[in-house]
């Protein structure tokens, strides 16, 4: 997301998983490495070299209704590169995310979602 204000110049990647079964965020199921080399990789440059502050944004598919929370890019980081884990369903629900009404989402306190502290 482009803007003069530092707060919302951004780089937000979208994913989702689905509830069912044990699924997860992990960087080789949700990023490609087919055509351009690592997705997350490849990611990781264009936020450094822009100075946007990255995060991505999971949708858990669930059979009563989605939810969505937002995952600092550098937390993935931390977990994708140095641990090489996934992130499980209960972990990224402890993130913050957007509230959910009528199948839309809403965002109420912008800094609550997208932490102003946060580097990458």
């Amino acid at each position: 997301m482009d803007s003069g204000d530092p707060r919302y110049y951004l780089g937000i990647e979208c994913k989702s998983v689905k509830k069912s079964g044990n699924r997860s965020l992990s960087k080789h199921d949700q990023f490609t490495r087919k055509t351009v080399g690592d997705q997350f990789i490849a990611e990781t440059k264009y936020l450094k070299s822009s100075g946007r502050r990255g995060f991505i944004a999971v949708e858990i598919w669930g059979p009563a209704g989605n939810v969505c929370s937002v995952v600092p890019w550098q937390d993935a980081i931390t977990r994708f590169c140095d641990d090489d884990k996934p992130f499980k369903q209960e972990e990224i629900m402890e993130y913050p995310g957007p509230i959910r009404e009528n199948g839309k989402y809403r965002i109420d306190e912008f800094a609550d979602i997208f932490p102003t502290n946060r580097n990458i």
